[in-house]
């Protein structure tokens, strides 16, 4: 809850629990029984960003997320037991040259002393520009 009183209107917040597989209860994060509203502060200033008045929060007129979801099987997710294709199979030749290489020169890079791999660097900076 908020810690100071509202100096002006306040809203009606909805301060109960949802019911279970409703909109609200999938999308709520920690306890259920808990309920946080925003600061005055924060709902002058959502008020002034979006032109809104103290008439648009008297009452609900739209859905507030308490019905129950109901999704169909066709909405279940499809897992296989067996992976359908190989990693192989979708990743190109090149793809996987560079990804070897990375791989190397990142185990090989932090071995090579500091000063070596400095002057490496500038000397791959004067070939560019030669």
């Amino acid at each position: 809850m908020s810690t100071k009183p509202y100096k002006g209107f306040e809203p009606k917040w909805v301060l109960t629990r949802a019911p279970e597989n409703s909109y609200r209860s999938i999308f709520r994060w920690g306890d259920p029984e808990f309920f946080k509203y925003p600061k005055e502060s924060l709902y002058n200033y959502v008020k002034s960003r979006c032109g809104l008045n103290d008439d648009d929060f008297r009452q609900y007129n739209d859905d507030i997320g308490m019905e129950p979801v109901e999704l169909g099987k066709e909405y279940a997710p499809k897992i296989s037991k067996t992976p359908q294709t190989k990693i192989s199979e979708w990743v190109s030749a090149p793809f996987k040259v560079t990804l070897f290489l990375f791989i190397i020169f990142a185990a090989i890079i932090p071995t090579i002393p500091k000063g070596i791999r400095k002057s490496m660097l500038s000397s791959q900076n004067a070939l560019k520009y030669q």
